[in-house]
């Protein structure tokens, strides 16, 4: 019979060893166990020593450790394996050396590194997940430029399969790249990653075009990230790009519509308005040389109208300022009652058969709410709105402000025919809008501009007769 490596060890030996440590005997009684070994097992040396093993450990029996203490005495080969030992909740690596004697078993407790691994499987499987269900394209580029990963939104952006991708470099002729004058992308200062790899630092909001292989073209948003070795050198390059295209188009679509607006702005301010301006001094002149009241009516009638085209040049050229404003505007502190009490001013001049009243007082000067310069169109249009729109010969038009520790409440109401059924909801967001019915473009303005302002404008009726305009305001 071939001779059995002898692993005993002396006593002192073992006894200084951090692995645990036993024996027992044909038998399976435990003849040896080691200071550390009663440590790991909860356990003392006195108390297990002469005593059968599976009756100190029952809850081995029938377990991994069982089955191979067993199998190594029986075929007297060692036996090496990892298990969880569920009456101690922890895992432990065992060695088992059969010998004519019985059998040696070292073993060391390594549940810390078993719950570090699970812990990194688990981190593994999320970033797996992360990887392939992003919405964002991702490749991992190797230090030779060699695409090495490509999640399922590159291989759309790309229009190559990912088997495809991962056989070519980041700068493969086959990719299609151009630049902004639609010249194919050239030399490496114009890859991303190239920059990543010669300085080390990432890059983002580069964008370059591709052309997939159907000839569809794309704009694409690329930031390119390093991962570095513990020297500092450039192992992988981590890219994330997005589609741009609708972007870029809305941006070009917006530039021509801030030219075009330019040049209505210029229309309205310049072209229209000194010709209505020429024409209301012509009024003045006639409106000398009549003296029928008939004929003076008329007159007023026209002189009327053309102070309004006057003021639909200003709403238009506020409407135009408004909409080349994308998002939100700047907002800054603004007094309510110098606005308030300048408009009221200037439509007392501008219809002098319209009554402009104010209840109770204005507030102090140093009451203040979120707007800006505009916020003179919110109100003159709005007054505006009570004169025009009203039936009667002479309109009156009540002004009452609302004063709260959070909001400002300026109320407006006309003794006109009021609103329509229809026109109540105007000002409900969804429904207002150019096009919308009863909705003119100086309400669309007020609208518009109150909403970016963060407030809200609300209608009513009046009694016994007209509309009630409530614009409220957060305080500054």
């Amino acid at each position: 019979m071939e001779r059995k490596e002898d692993t005993r060890l002396p006593e002192d030996a073992l006894d200084r060893v951090s692995d645990g440590f036993f024996v027992v005997d044909r038998d399976w009684h435990v003849t040896y166990m080691n200071p550390a070994g009663e440590e790991l097992l909860d356990a003392s040396a006195e108390e297990l020593v002469g005593e059968e093993l599976w009756a100190s450990f029952p809850g081995a029996v029938g377990t991994a450790f069982y089955d191979a203490y067993h199998r190594a005495v029986e075929t007297g080969e060692p036996e090496t394996f990892e298990s969880y030992y569920e009456p101690l909740d922890s895992w432990f690596e065992v060695r088992a050396f059969p010998s004519e004697s019985g059998l040696s078993v070292y073993f060391r407790d390594i549940t810390d590194r078993r719950r570090i691994e699970a812990d990194l499987r688990r981190e593994k499987s999320l970033l797996e997940r992360v990887f392939e269900t992003t919405p964002v394209a991702l490749l991992i580029i190797d230090a030779d430029g060699h695409i090495v990963r490509a999640n399922g939104r590159a291989e759309t952006l790309l229009g190559v399969a990912a088997d495809e991708i991962t056989e070519r470099t980041y700068d493969h002729p086959d990719w299609n790249l151009f630049d902004e004058s639609g010249d194919p992308l050239d030399g490496e200062d114009a890859f991303p990653v190239s920059r990543v790899f010669e300085t080390g630092e990432p890059v983002f909001g580069a964008e370059h075009g591709v052309e997939q292989p159907d000839g569809s073209r794309l704009w694409l948003s690329v930031n390119a990230v390093p991962h570095t070795h513990a020297d500092g050198e450039v192992g992988r390059v981590v890219v994330a790009f997005e589609d741009v295209t609708h972007r870029r188009e809305r941006e070009r679509d917006l530039e021509s519509a801030n030219r075009q607006f330019e040049v209505l702005n210029r229309i309205l301010r310049h072209d229209v308005r000194n010709d209505v301006s020429v024409v209301l001094g012509w009024a003045e002149l006639l409106e000398e040389r009549l003296d029928d009241e008939e004929s003076l009516e008329l007159l007023a009638r026209i002189q009327r109208t053309g102070r309004d085209a006057l003021q639909l040049t200003e709403t238009g050229k506020d409407v135009i300022d408004v909409l080349s404003t994308d998002g939100e505007v700047p907002l800054e502190p603004v007094s309510v009652r110098d606005v308030l009490s300048a408009e009221l001013t200037k439509h007392r001049e501008m219809y002098p058969h319209a009554q402009f009243r104010v209840e109770g007082e204005l507030p102090d000067p140093d009451v203040a709410v979120e707007a800006n310069e505009m916020l003179s169109s919110v109100l003159g249009n709005v007054l505006t709105n009570a004169v025009q729109h009203n039936d009667t010969d002479a309109p009156t038009v009540l002004v009452r402000v609302e004063t709260t520790d959070r909001t400002v409440t300026v109320h407006v109401a006309d003794d006109g025919p009021g609103l329509t059924p229809g026109e109540t909801s105007m000002f409900e967001r969804g429904e207002k809008g150019l096009d919308s019915d009863g909705t003119g473009l100086g309400l669309y303005l007020v609208d518009e501009l109150v909403s970016r302002y963060g407030g809200e404008v609300r209608t009513s009726e009046n009694e016994p007769r007209g509309t009630v305009f409530s614009i409220e305001l957060n305080r500054a």
